[in-house]
């Protein structure tokens, strides 16, 4: 993702949840928000929202006053989506989806997401030879995005910072690290951080949250 998560961004993302029209041919759908439509959000954001929750074969369409734009499914973490709003395991998944993939230099790196919980290990398929070069746990993502309060936490896996700000994945270090905010515990991706991941499943103002997403990258970069 090329910027940080913004309250301008997350408020577009909700008001896309349930405005689905009805299908076209095949799994080609067409999107329906005149939030986003009338917003400056970043396309990279509606990107990421449909690859982490639709499948491979599964195209959605949003068409606004200017432009048509044509989004294709890839992790399908919520393929239903196409048919009703998100439910709450969909939700937690692809916010964390979402959250792994925002970056706060705007650069590509290749990065291993994968499932908290044994399900969604199943769901979200890696292969032997991706989980042999991704051996470095750099941090758990969890929230939700669609909720009335929309909520975004990160916690840190075994990754030391330094070893992080080179391999320019930061969200999950505090703005503090840089000097660059007063706000400690937010990082520069607009996520809150809550320090080192403890837990199997993080637990935030008494609520479990068991669907994150674990992100790995390789050691080297």
């Amino acid at each position: 993702m090329r910027h940080p998560l913004s309250k301008a961004v997350i408020a577009a993302m909700f008001c896309l949840t349930p405005h689905w029209a009805s299908a076209l041919a095949g799994d080609v759908f067409t999107l329906r928000s005149s939030a986003l439509a009338e917003s400056n959000i970043d396309r990279s954001v509606l990107e990421y929202l449909v690859g982490c929750s639709l499948k491979r074969d599964q195209i959605a369409i949003l068409e606004t006053e200017n432009e048509t734009l044509r989004m294709q499914g890839s992790l399908g973490l919520a393929p239903e989506w196409q048919k009703r709003a998100l439910n709450r395991r969909e939700q937690e998944l692809v916010t964390g989806c979402i959250l792994a993939r925002t970056n706060a230099f705007g650069v590509p790196v290749q990065i291993s997401i994968r499932g908290r919980s044994a399900t969604d290990r199943k769901r979200i398929k890696t292969s032997l030879a991706e989980r042999e070069s991704h051996t470095l746990y750099e941090a758990t993502y969890f929230g939700n995005l669609f909720a009335a309060n929309p909520v975004a936490f990160a916690c840190r896996g075994e990754a030391p910072p330094e070893q992080l700000v080179r391999l320019k994945r930061i969200c999950s270090l505090p703005s503090s690290v840089f000097k660059t905010s007063t706000d400690s515990n937010v990082s520069l991706c607009g996520m809150v951080v809550v320090g080192q991941c403890t837990e199997q499943f993080p637990v935030m103002n008494g609520y479990t949250f068991r669907h994150a997403i674990d992100v790995y990258l390789r050691p080297s970069g």
